[in-house]
């Protein structure tokens, strides 16, 4: 299957665009994703409204592996208001991949739960150019798409499908998707 970064872009600067050009999109490589999502995060959460994007690098360990994730917290004020989760588009296709992703986003949650100042907390997980969507709400503490609770992995696997991460962040769609998010991000953020 041939997989490509080539689709009808939108508003995204040059500077942006020219990072995504530069990675394989099939790509097994984390690393070399960073820059482009860097350079995306630093473009729409900038520093002179007061946000900061900060790497940050945790270990997760489950039966299967042992797994180092780099995600993307930005903060105002020294408090989280969203994270941006990467992994190469190849585990797009590994379904097995989509249930790790999803543990690790809610293990990212309960850490991150009682520093929260704003109502909800946005993640993307992106796989490549592709992404999901989750929220975590602070006062129901509800988390969208529920955490699995089952340890069945057919079970697992069917409710950690592929099309959660439904949109491309170099498509009109997932452009607009994005770009809501962070506007609701800034909208609760700039108020602390």
């Amino acid at each position: 299957m041939l997989v490509t970064n080539k689709v009808h872009r939108m508003t995204w600067p040059h500077s942006v665009i020219i990072q995504f050009d530069a990675v394989k999109p099939d790509t097994m490589v984390e690393t070399e994703w960073y820059a482009p999502y860097n350079m995306l995060l630093q473009h729409v959460f900038k520093y002179e409204d007061g946000f900061a994007v900060h790497p940050q690098y945790s270990l997760f360990e489950s039966w299967e592996c042992i797994d180092f994730t780099t995600i993307y917290i930005v903060e105002r004020n020294r408090h989280p208001v969203f994270v941006l989760e990467i992994k190469p588009h190849p585990n797009l296709i590994d379904q097995s991949r989509h249930i790790g992703v999803d543990v690790q986003i809610h293990q990212h949650f309960d850490k991150l739960r009682h520093h929260l100042v704003i109502p909800r907390l946005h993640t993307i997980s992106v796989m490549g150019t592709m992404f999901a969507t989750y929220k975590l709400d602070k006062v129901s503490r509800r988390m969208t798409p529920e955490e699995i609770e089952s340890t069945d992995e057919e079970i697992i696997q069917d409710l950690v499908p592929q099309s959660w991460w439904k949109y491309n962040i170099l498509a009109l769609a997932g452009e607009a998707k994005f770009l809501e998010i962070v506007k609701d991000v800034k909208g609760m953020a700039l108020n602390i």
